[in-house]
């Protein structure tokens, strides 16, 4: 019986030592895993599998769109696999290359110091718990392509102060997808798209975020109150961003919302246009749509009319 244990323990090790497929080496140095999907298409495999040995992957890192394996074959990294970086707790910030089309169950999980993700436009699905208990991110934005969210995606990520997602249309999720405070509601902003605002106030699940703001507009949901905004009379700003009116949530037309600055707002729509032409700026474009500084407005605006 011992003996047979110990082959057991054996075969395990081995089992978890060819879990990927093929390693290589990034331009800074360090080794990444692959998993091989299909004749020119990988997947970044799960780094270690101790939480011991995932310490050592620290700081920020920058995955490759293209690998190549011992072979010489080249392949195009189209997915961070299921559990890539769990246990990574000393990773502060990725950046996903466009290529990439999908995050895996628990791709991110317990990576509790990192505070930037930048994800591509490309990224279509979000899997069940990619982000829980990254307890350091604080903000984190969604591509437009993305179409589902699975259960669990934020829980535990408890400095997290606003989402963006970029999506036109708001993505598939299910009730556990955003943790609930003791009121049913979502304990953390949403900023949405443009012209977006009541199809995500009227979407499951999406509707339990009590503060959700629309870019390029003064629109704010509140649903802890029934209350109106009186046209022309700002109301208590809101502490995570007090530039934003606050104007809660029912069944209201477009003139129960007001506009703190006719010109911002303008210059906003203009650079939403440009987004909409300029999808290589988008990124930058998009998050100047939140802010209320003239000067920061027209800068992104004169730097995109120069780039087109």
């Amino acid at each position: 019986m011992k003996k047979l244990f110990t082959l057991l323990v054996a075969l395990s090790a081995a089992s978890l030592s060819m879990a990927y497929d093929f390693q290589a080496t990034m331009d800074d140095g360090r080794i990444l895993y692959f998993n091989v999907l299909s004749t020119n298409e990988c997947e970044v495999s799960r780094m270690y599998y101790t939480e011991r040995n995932a310490s050592y992957v620290s700081g920020s890192l920058v995955v490759p769109s293209q690998v190549t394996d011992a072979e010489g074959t080249r392949y195009t990294v189209v997915g961070i696999g299921k559990s890539a970086f769990v246990h990574c707790r000393s990773l502060t910030s990725v950046t996903v290359p466009a290529t990439v089309t999908y995050i895996g169950n628990a791709a991110f999980q317990k990576c509790r110091s990192l505070t930037s993700v930048n994800l591509p436009d490309g990224i279509k699905t979000i899997g069940d718990e990619a982000f829980e208990e990254c307890s350091s991110l604080t903000e984190l934005t969604l591509p437009r392509g993305v179409k589902s969210i699975g259960l669990e995606a934020f829980e535990d990520c408890d400095a997290l102060k606003v989402l963006y997602v970029n999506s036109p249309e708001p993505p598939t999720v299910v009730s556990s997808t955003f943790p609930l405070d003791d009121n049913g509601k979502v304990p953390f902003a949403l900023y949405v798209p443009y012209g977006t605002f009541s199809a995500y106030r009227n979407a499951s699940y999406w509707n339990a975020f009590s503060d959700m703001r629309e870019a390029g507009s003064n629109r704010q949901q509140n649903t802890t109150t029934g209350s109106r905004p009186t046209a022309g009379t700002a109301s208590t700003p809101n502490t995570s961003d007090n530039r934003v009116n606050t104007a809660p949530a029912g069944n209201y037309s477009p003139n129960d919302y007001y506009d703190a600055d006719d010109e911002i707002n303008d210059l906003q729509r203009q650079i939403i246009e440009l987004q909409q032409l300029n999808a290589r700026y988008k990124d930058a474009i998009y998050k100047a749509l939140f802010s209320s500084n003239l000067d920061e407005c027209q800068r992104v605006l004169k730097e995109a009319v120069s780039r087109e």
